[in-house]
């Protein structure tokens, strides 16, 4: 049995709900969105967690060296530390270019500096989906570069999925709190979860393209490891896009009138005062900008823990333990960080804003600074998702940024009267 308030509370909202049709339709679709995001953001985790599995054990046939794979300019290498620094040795696995600026792994020098020791030409048995195939280490080791691709697509899903389920919570609230915040967060979540949609399919294309120029018809001399999975991989991505389009579309119709109720709702609390409904506006926006800011950081910091605690990169990584108390401090402050925020707007509360502002100030110069890490550096330039979700986290935290100078610059000015 729920305690007498919350259960009362469920009731209150659902009579909120209830009483309004344009509200009932709106949770409606909420709901069914999420579902069908879920089911179909698991067929695709199972999709690359399949290729991810098929790729590592492809690998556990030869000893491979510890190093990062790189494909750069139609050139798949392998290196034994960040690629571009000084004392750092690549090796080309396979090339779609003629000829190529790097040592090959016919090179007895690169070889050893790399740490290789196998012979290329040697033949392993493999048997995939009850089929036994035929590679050499040399097609072996091409499939590093890809199998790093499927762990970092693996981690995107993941942090895809979490994504829904806060976009669910924040579509509820718009509803039950009449909220205009909720409301422009709910929305543009969606912008973003259909550009993401839409980008995956195009990697997903140009990832297509490279396995097979670079692996297949480069290292594995024409052997094919991963069969149709890549069919099947764009046959379920498209109904990702699709249904993110169609729901952006009527979630966009619906807001417009909900927008305008809310604004009634909310504008006739304050009065109609120039000033108070100007200083409401941005506090408005200030809490919008605050709630993406808050996901989208935790979302990057923990996909970038994750990258860097597991693989061959965590051996240059020399401080990981520091970056790992970092990502829990982050984790600790985030929730903290919200509530002053939006109360010492809202409330117009000196004490809550100087919280805010220490909290803020570990916040703000956190991402210019991992940029001193040549790892990271490396990171956020090969993994396309995890420098997307960097850039807008920031983009995010600076908003957040103006938007509390600004509230602050117009304390005292009447806005914490209505709340």
């Amino acid at each position: 049995m729920l305690p007498s308030h919350i259960r009362q509370r469920v009731i209150n909202g659902y009579q909120h709900i209830m009483a309004r049709p344009f509200v009932r339709v709106w949770v409606v679709l909420v709901i069914v969105h999420f579902i069908v995001q879920i089911a179909l953001q698991g067929v695709t985790l199972k999709d690359n967690k399949q290729a991810k599995n098929t790729t590592s054990l492809c690998l556990s046939l030869v000893q491979t060296p510890v190093g990062l794979s790189l494909l750069e300019d139609d050139n798949l290498s392998m290196c034994n530390g960040i690629p571009g620094y000084n004392n750092v040795t690549c090796i080309l696995i396979s090339s779609a270019r003629e000829p190529s600026p790097l040592p090959s792994l016919n090179d007895t020098d690169a070889k050893a500096l790399m740490g290789f020791d196998l012979d290329l030409d040697d033949i392993h048995t493999i048997i995939l989906s009850g089929s036994e195939h035929f590679v050499t280490s040399r097609c072996v080791l091409s499939l590093q570069w890809i199998y790093d691709v499927f762990r970092d697509n693996v981690a995107e899903d993941v942090a895809t999925i979490c994504f829904q389920f806060w976009l669910l919570i924040v579509s509820l609230l718009a509803v039950l709190q009449d909220s205009i915040p909720h409301l422009a967060v709910c929305i543009a979540s969606h912008v973003l979860d259909v550009g993401w949609a839409g980008f995956r399919i195009k990697s997903t294309i140009t990832l297509r393209q490279n396995y097979y120029k670079l692996v297949v018809d480069g290292a594995c001399g024409g052997k094919d490891l991963l069969g149709n999975w890549w069919d099947q991989r764009l046959a379920h991505a498209a109904p990702l896009f699709g249904t993110n389009v169609i729901t952006l579309i009527l979630l966009g119709a619906l807001s417009v009138i909900l927008f305008r109720r809310y604004a009634k709702i909310n504008f006739s609390r304050i009065g109609v005062s120039p000033p108070i409904t100007r200083m409401y506006k941005i506090a408005l926006a200030f809490s919008a900008f605050l709630q993406l800011a808050a996901f989208f950081t935790i979302i990057a910091a923990g996909m970038w823990i994750d990258r860097i605690s597991c693989g061959a990169i965590t051996s240059l990584v020399g401080n990981i333990r520091a970056y790992q108390a970092t990502f829990f401090v982050l984790a600790a402050i985030i929730a903290p960080w919200v509530i002053s925020g939006w109360w010492a707007v809202f409330r117009e509360v000196k004490w809550a804003f100087v919280l805010f502002a220490v909290l803020h100030a570990f916040l703000l110069p956190l991402w210019p600074t991992m940029f001193a890490s040549t790892v990271y550096r490396y990171i956020f330039r090969t993994w396309s998702f995890f420098a997307c979700v960097s850039i807008t986290s920031y983009l995010f935290v600076l908003a957040t940024t103006i938007m509390a100078v600004i509230c602050r610059l117009h304390f005292g000015r009447g806005l914490g009267h209505f709340w």
